[in-house]
């Protein structure tokens, strides 16, 4: 399930916000860059809400009705201003503000994103932006196979 929501989050970032070079797990990646290789950036970390707080809605769906999912924007630049993260960060938010998550057969997995919360945060030449968002998840992977019905035309189905 995470991974399906993690794999639309990054497909609509990387569509939709070329200059970004990597989305991934968040892992506290950027904590650690000075013993790690850095990736490429600017780069996209999505955190999840741990524990993720869900409730049986009956039928094998599951919701999580106050999710919180952040986005964390990292990006290396030599300048002490923070201009080029806080652009970055505008087109970001514009792209995700109302964001539904959407499996690969059209499902709706999550409703519209708002955003709750932002932090700026500097680490040396790192920048970073964390964009909260809360949105309602459903899970779906318990629910029954279920068999498509298809009702012809000019049949009479009495």
């Amino acid at each position: 399930m995470y991974q399906t929501y993690l794999n639309a989050i990054e497909q609509h970032i990387t569509t939709g916000l070329t200059a970004v070079k990597q989305v991934a797990f968040y892992n506290e990646q950027y904590h650690n860059y000075d013993e790690n290789r850095p990736p490429k950036l600017p780069a996209v970390y999505v955190a999840f809400d741990n524990p993720m707080q869900w409730q049986t809605a009956g039928n094998g769906l599951q919701v999580a009705p106050d999710a919180t999912i952040q986005l964390h924007l990292v990006l290396f630049d030599l300048s002490d201003q923070p201009d080029k993260l806080f652009a970055l960060g505008k087109q970001l938010h514009q792209l995700m503000q109302g964001f539904e998550i959407v499996d690969n057969d059209g499902l709706k997995l999550s409703t519209a994103w708002q955003r709750t919360q932002s932090e700026v945060q500097k680490y040396d030449q790192l920048k970073t932006l964390v964009l909260t968002y809360q949105t309602a998840l459903y899970d779906v992977s318990t629910l029954p196979q279920t068999t498509e019905v298809l009702i012809q035309p000019n049949i009479s189905y009495s």
